[in-house]
């Protein structure tokens, strides 16, 4: 009940029902909603092998393997009798600008197909004899005892090399040179302050009662949701940007997984109609290249439609299991076993924020994924950041890194899984 008259001498209105007048109880520690785990892909990252650099644009080289096969350019006549030469053009492609140098002479290249479209025609096997330039070679026809002769090579027919054919007492054929591809990321620069003035550094507070230990973990974490974003989404560039001085520097971004792993073309967009059939022939492709056993760094809509599926099809003879967290390192993992390879789901809290992002799935084959830092500029904690005359208490954590991801065939990422077909 409201007391309104004056107290030792002191005139006022004092109210009970007022918080400060009134003696609650207060608990010491805020409750705080954040996500559990925010950094999954960053903690992985953590636990396997990382490097550092000495220049923050850093370069891999991927190699592939050899071509095999090339694509026929245009129709190749039939000819009448066994071991004649013909000459056979092949399509030139970005990736593969010069498909004739991948073979040399002495190599048997066959048919793969039909010849002429026709369903059960004999596949051709033809010998190289020349190679006339980056897309043409000169080949001896119908190679094998009693092939058939009279077959074309018909335009966009896929030769694939099958093995060689040297006479005895030949001597060492051409060498086939190695060609790798360059591919350059940056480190980028990520800083998070915690602040605070003299006077607030000496108040206690509520919940907790020195603010400042509790104001650098709060900087650490939003510094560690920053780097998994970037390693999630971010984009490589390089910028001349002003800084506080007025002056001019270079600011650097890392590319992050759906970025390099898009630009290079292997993602597939669900369009909100998933299907066993369709997850099948993704987990193919997926398990073509690389590991037999990848991350799936999953938003929580991706994730719920993927379960309604299982749930769905009962009779999909797929293995799907959790995994412990004690084997996990914390994290919940649920794991797939497909007949191409297993995928590891780790659902993703900063995912599940986005209406975009959380009905996605990234795929990652962790064999070809790194932490990269430039030397000496790895996580650090910078103390007495305030300014000189500045009657405050400030420091940042500093990392300067990016990431390092090879051989984009071995990842794919999976759009729009919001929906059953």
């Amino acid at each position: 009940m409201p007391y309104d008259k004056p107290i030792f001498g002191m005139s006022g209105t004092t109210d009970w029902d007022s918080p400060d007048f009134r003696p609650l109880s207060y608990r010491e520690a805020a409750f705080k909603l954040v996500p559990e785990s925010p950094s999954p892909f960053t903690f992985i990252l953590s636990k396997l092998p990382s490097s550092t650099v000495t220049d923050p644009v850093f370069k891999i080289f991927e190699e592939r393997l050899p071509v095999q096969a090339a694509k026929v350019e245009a129709d190749v006549g039939p000819e009448t009798t066994q071991y004649a030469i013909s000459t056979i053009n092949f399509q030139a492609t970005a990736d593969v600008p010069e498909p004739a140098y991948a073979f040399k002479v002495g190599d048997l290249l066959k048919v793969e197909g039909d010849n002429a479209g026709v369903v059960g025609s004999p596949r051709e096997v033809v010998r190289v004899e020349t190679i006339e330039s980056g897309t043409q070679i000169t080949a001896m026809r119908y190679w094998g005892e009693g092939a058939q002769t009279n077959l074309p090579i018909m335009a966009s027919t896929i030769m694939r090399w099958v093995g060689s054919a040297y006479p005895e007492g030949d001597t060492a054929p051409r060498a086939l040179s190695k060609r790798s591809k360059v591919v350059t990321n940056f480190t980028e620069i990520f800083k998070d302050t915690a602040g605070l003035t003299g006077t607030a550094n000496a108040t206690t507070f509520r919940p907790e009662k020195k603010q400042w230990p509790v104001l650098k973990m709060d900087a650490l974490e939003r510094h560690m949701i920053k780097l998994e974003e970037a390693f999630l989404h971010g984009v490589a560039d390089e910028v001349p940007v002003q800084n506080a001085r007025g002056e001019i520097e270079m600011a650097r971004t890392t590319a992050g997984v759906r970025t390099i792993v898009m630009e290079a073309g292997y993602y597939h967009d669900f369009q909100g109609a998933l299907t066993i059939d369709v997850i099948e022939d993704r987990m193919q492709r997926v398990f073509t290249y690389g590991s037999k056993e990848k991350l799936g760094l999953t938003g929580y809509g991706a994730l719920n439609y993927l379960n309604k599926l299982v749930r769905a099809n009962t009779n999909w003879n797929w293995n799907a299991e959790s995994i412990p967290k004690k084997q996990t390192f914390g994290l919940d993992v649920f794991k797939i076993r497909s007949p191409f390879g297993t995928l590891n789901l780790v659902p993703h809290p900063l995912m599940a924020e986005s209406a975009q992002y959380t009905n996605e799935l990234y795929i990652v084959d962790m064999k070809y994924a790194e932490y990269v830092s430039l030397a000496g500029r790895d996580t650090k904690w910078k103390d007495n950041a305030a300014y000189n005359d500045e009657d405050a208490k400030r420091g940042f954590f500093l990392t300067e890194a990016g990431l390092r991801l090879a051989l984009p065939e071995c990842h794919e990422i999976w759009l729009n899984m919001n929906g059953l077909g």
